[in-house]
């Protein structure tokens, strides 16, 4: 995981993993790769942003895409709400998906 702030209001964040698939039925083990790129815009002032996510799984071979535009929405000090979206771009097997996080800062 790396993440680089460029200046006041624009930062990216990438992260990778390998994954370690095992088929319970058929007994088979594959070694497929994770790559998640960020490039997020903090709103001036405050600690809401917006910005996309692009995951990117190679998996048996193909290469695999989501996009995932996301917000983060500060409701008090402590407290914030994470809204994204999930459009998949080579997943031919996987509709659009939505989800919410709820965030708490320590």
């Amino acid at each position: 995981m790396a993440a680089k702030r460029w200046g006041a209001h624009f930062h990216t964040l990438i992260y990778a993993s390998p994954l370690l698939e095992h088929d319970f039925e058929t007994h088979n083990l594959s070694l497929n790769a994770q790559v998640n790129t960020s490039f997020l815009y903090t709103l001036p002032r405050t600690k809401h942003f917006a910005g996309v996510e692009l995951n990117k799984e190679i998996h048996n071979g193909k290469f695999e895409l989501t996009v995932r535009p996301q917000l983060k929405i500060i409701m008090t000090d402590k407290l914030a709400v994470g809204i994204a979206g999930g459009f998949p771009i080579h997943k031919s097997d996987e509709s659009c998906s939505s989800f919410l996080r709820i965030i708490y800062e320590l």
